[in-house]
This record gives C-alpha cells, sequence and structure tokens, in this order.
C-alpha cells in the first residue's frame, strides 16, 4: 500500500492530523443533507471510559 499526503498536514512523526485536515461526514438524514465536522480530540482510547 502507498498513501501520498501533502506535508502541511502532517503531525507529529510525519502522520496525518485530523486537526489539520478537517474531514467532513455527509449525513443524508430526513432530507436534510447535512455536512458535520469532526470535533477536537476527546480523549484516548481505551482509557477514556474510565471517567464516565
Amino acid at each position: 500500500m502507498d498513501a501520498k499526503a501533502d506535508e502541511d498536514i502532517l503531525g507529529e512523526g510525519g502522520i496525518p492530523s485530523l486537526e489539520k485536515i478537517k474531514p467532513l461526514l455527509y449525513a443524508p438524514l430526513r432530507g436534510n443533507n447535512i455536512y458535520y465536522g469532526i470535533g477536537e480530540n476527546a480523549g484516548s482510547a481505551f482509557s477514556i471510559g474510565k471517567t464516565f
């Protein structure tokens, strides 16, 4: 496999950063056809649940 990315969207360690990419999600719910953005980091996987 191979993937290409502009250097300006790379974060620590050369890994693509979601905060820099700002991806959109399309949700055609009940005909509203809405785009949603992904929010900021909510916590670390497998440990954030301990606080709930």
